[in-house]
């Protein structure tokens, strides 16, 4: 058992070592931003379960006065969570299972697509969330407090399903806002260090094909 366990960690710090090596155009940075898009994976895995745990009660106590009546504005933000998720966590595995790393350029076109996307799908559920509502003044009906409390206020112990649908959305929406943060570092970082790899490969006089990148078992198609 010890020996295989032995086995295991030497195999796993060789394949992090091959993926700091310099001689092969990787940067310092290289498993930092392993850990960066894992993490960022799971970030948009929490603002997916947020949103998605947000739609059923609120089609059950709200409708959309205009447009569709059901909570459209939360189900905005799932589909670019949810490819966030998926994507990140699939190159990080890819990564670290083949010690080789995923072409920049796909990395920075899915950055770039994340990061518009989840411009509008963040700020429309922040700016028709629930919890926009909280503590609002409500018109009384016939000089009948709209609470049983006598208070003419949307209070949280009046209406507790608006502040518990508002709580996962504002929630979703500062998942979703780092998750957007994460993706900008990461296209930014994508772009230098396709800049740099460039001008690496120049200096050294290399020109890698597949195969030779392939068969080095380091950067895939990096350069």
């Amino acid at each position: 058992m010890s020996s295989h366990i032995y086995r295991f960690q030497t195999r796993w710090t060789e394949r992090l070592q091959r993926l700091r090596d310099a001689d092969a155009g990787n940067s310092r940075w290289t498993l930092r931003v392993i850990v960066i898009r894992y993490l960022t994976a799971h970030l948009a895995l929490i603002g997916f379960v947020l949103f998605a745990s947000a739609i059923g009660p609120w089609n059950d106590n709200f409708v959309h006065t205009i447009g569709p009546s059901w909570d459209w504005q939360d189900t905005l933000p799932i589909v670019p969570l949810a490819v966030s998720f998926l994507y990140n966590v699939s190159t990080t595995v890819y990564v670290l299972w083949r010690e080789k790393l995923v072409h920049h350029l796909l990395h920075i076109a899915m950055d770039l697509l994340l990061w518009i996307v989840l411009i509008p799908a963040t700020t429309l559920p922040a700016w028709g969330g629930t919890f926009n509502l909280w503590g609002k003044q409500i018109d009384l009906i016939d000089d009948v407090p709209a609470c049983s409390d006598g208070v003419d206020t949307l209070t949280k112990a009046c209406y507790p399903d608006l502040y518990q649908i508002g709580e996962l959305e504002l929630a979703g929406v500062v998942f979703s806002i780092v998750v957007w943060i994460m993706h900008t570092f990461l296209l930014v970082y994508e772009c230098f260090e396709r800049a740099r790899l460039r001008r690496y490969s120049t200096a050294e006089g290399k020109t890698f094909g597949w195969e030779e990148l392939e068969g080095k078992g380091h950067r895939l198609g990096s350069f």
